[in-house]
This record gives structure tokens, sequence and C-alpha cells, in this order.
């Protein structure tokens, strides 16, 4: 094998296992904090010296979460519960999870009565971001979560401890920027599924060590002569996630080369740093203020569909694939509207509508082919 292709394995083996990686976290004696969508404070656990674990469902299908959910809330949410249900978190210390959204709200309190043994971290975020009030809450909202975390862990975090781990965090955020820009540049040095592999790795990883590995793999991108996958398209996914091993198949086998992203699980995670000036607590507060283009976070003059557009003409993409998340309504009411405006710039765009329990994807391989060739 290549060298990329061994450091490319190496990130896959951990984004397909990641319980193997919770379970080495507890035998090396470490408590674990499982870390939901979205934009949580992860930096609060790494500076208590626990690990942050990522939890974003996993496909798979429903029984116990049935008991809980109605069939159609997102299925991000059920089968997150449904693993805590099963007893797969089981090793968690805390589970840190958002109310961002009106599904993500019942979840916080299913995984109260459902899931007692794993305690629930609630994050409490304000959607009127950008005022003084918003701030001041969203400080506020940090510092109970920080208490929380600090009576798990059993010390607690100094502003020394928060101003290391903010700095880790802020050099892991530039090494997937980076690493995202040099597949822009070369997006046939991995398939879609390799690209996908390294990023969800990172929520199962020191983010240290995590950006030690990107870094090289990267500058291997940077010295790659692979500009394209044979006969593939230039493209810019957008949406909340697009992990599941059925897309990932269609999107290799029609040759794809994704450009740029913008999905909630990928490139919005990494988009903002934390400023490194003042409290480091009202620091994360800052960061979260600032996030915008994002369909759960309030914005009433809907800027994502401008900001996809600047994304996917900077990537030189020749069209963009929403991948819709089924029964998430905050995408759902900004799918129009997106793709009135990517028409409006010229740029071809489709949706494929995706379920974590989906397990076939024939249709999602109909409507991408017959995308690719309308699309030119």
């Amino acid at each position: 094998m290549s060298t990329i292709e061994t450091r490319t394995a190496e990130f896959k083996d951990i984004a397909d296992n990641p319980g193997r990686q919770l379970k080495a976290c507890k035998t090396q004696g470490k408590k674990a904090i499982g870390v939901g969508p979205y934009y949580c404070p992860e930096e609060l656990v790494y500076a208590a010296g626990m690990v942050p674990f990522g939890v974003w469902g996993s496909s798979g299908n429903l029984t116990l979460a049935q008991q809980y959910f109605p069939p159609f809330y997102c299925s991000l949410a059920q089968r997150t519960l449904e693993m805590g249900l099963q007893g797969q978190l089981d090793d968690l210390d805390g589970m840190m999870m958002t109310t961002l959204c009106d599904t993500l709200k019942p979840l916080t309190q299913n995984w109260q009565l459902g899931v007692p043994q794993v305690p629930a971290i609630v994050v409490s975020q304000p959607q009127n971001r950008k005022t003084e009030a918003g701030l001041d809450y969203a400080k506020s909202s940090y510092g109970e979560v920080k208490a929380q975390i600090e009576d798990i862990a059993g010390k607690k975090i100094s502003d020394e401890d928060l101003n290391q781990a903010i700095a880790v965090y802020n050099d892991w955020r530039a090494a997937m920027r980076a690493f995202i820009a040099a597949l822009g540049t070369h997006p046939g040095a991995l398939a879609p599924s390799e690209r996908s592999s390294v990023i969800k790795a990172s929520y199962f990883m020191d983010k240290k060590q995590h950006s030690e590995k990107v870094k090289e793999l990267t500058a291997l991108i940077g010295e790659s002569s692979a500009d394209m996958l044979p006969g593939g398209m230039k493209v810019v996914i957008s949406g909340i996630h697009a992990d599941m091993p059925g897309l990932l198949d269609v999107f290799d086998e029609l040759g794809f080369g994704i450009v740029a992203d913008d999905v909630a699980h990928e490139s919005r995670a990494w988009a903002y740093d934390v400023p490194t000036d003042g409290d480091p607590l009202e620091a994360l507060a800052k960061r979260f203020c600032a996030i915008d283009n994002c369909s759960v976070l309030y914005d009433v003059e809907k800027n994502r569909a401008k900001h996809l557009i600047k994304i996917a003409r900077d990537a030189g993409a020749e069209g963009v694939i929403i991948v819709q998340a089924k029964f998430c309504d905050p995408e759902e009411f900004d799918v129009p509207i997106i793709r009135e405006a990517l028409s409006g710039a010229g740029i071809p765009s489709t949706v494929i509508e995706v379920d974590q329990q989906m397990e076939a994807f024939e249709q999602a391989r109909t409507a991408l082919q017959a995308f690719t060739e309308l699309s030119r």
C-alpha cells in the first residue's frame, strides 16, 4: 500500500470500531463523556482530563427507542437513544447533549428517563446569539456544564487547564481546515469513504493525536498527483451528516470528488475557533455565538444559501449534493431556499434523503447517476 493508503487505513480502523476505542479508554483508567450534536463545548471535558467521545447515532434498526419517540422523529436522535437503551454506551461516564432543535429537547428528557446509568449533561444554548444577553446566557449555561463535568471528573477545571484545551482544539480545527483544503485541490487523493473515515475517527480520538496524524496525511495529499478520480465529478455536500456506509459506497462507485462540504458533522464542526484572550469560559461562549450558516441555528435572513454558493464557487464544484436527513424539520425548511439560490447562481444541485435505518441505497444511486449526467 502507498503511504496515503496506509495512513487512511489507520483512520478507518478507528472510525469503524468506536466501541473498541471506548473500551480502550476505560482499560486505561480514563473517564469518557459522550458528546452529541451540535457544537458542545467539549473543551471542558478535555480540560478535566477526560475523553470526549462523539455520539451521533449509528446505522441500524430501532426497537427500544420506538417506545420513547414517534416514528417521524429524525433517526440521529432515535439511534442515539437506541444505543443508550441497549447498553452500548454504558462505559460512558456522562452524555453531553444540546437542545438546539425540537427533537434534541425530548432526547435529553428521554435519555434521563431511559438511560439513568449514564448521567445527562444538558447544554442549553441561546438561539438569539448576536446580543449581549445571548452571550451572557451561553456563558452561564457553560458554567453549569463545567460544574457537572467537574463533579464527574472529581477535580476542578482551572483557567490554565481550559486554555490548554482550547489551544489543542484550535490547533485541531486548523488542521482539519487544511485537510479539507488539500482535498479540494487534490480530490482524487482519497475516495469519499476514506475522507469520511478521517473525519469520523476524530470523534473517537484524542484531538492532539488526531491533529498530528491529519497533518501528516495532509502533507502527503499535497504531494499527490491524483487531481480527480477517473470519470468523477467535483461536488460539495451539504447537510447534517453524510457518513452512512451505503451512501458513501455510492459516492465511491460514481467517482465523486468531494472538494468541500457544508455538513454539521464535518466542516461546520471546525469552522470557528475559540478566541484566545480573556476569560476562557466566556471565550467558549463567544465561539458558539459566532457560529452561523447552520440549519439548527436561528438565521432570519437564511444566509446559509449564500454561504453554500460561495463554498461551491471557491472550490470549483460542478454541483451540490444536499444530504437531507429524513424528518429533520430545520433542514427541510432550508432545502427549498437553498436549491432556488443555487439554481439562480447556475449551480446544479440534487437532494438525497437519508436515514440511519436505511439499508438499501439503490434509489440514491439512480438519482446521483442522473444528476451526474444531467449536470454536464
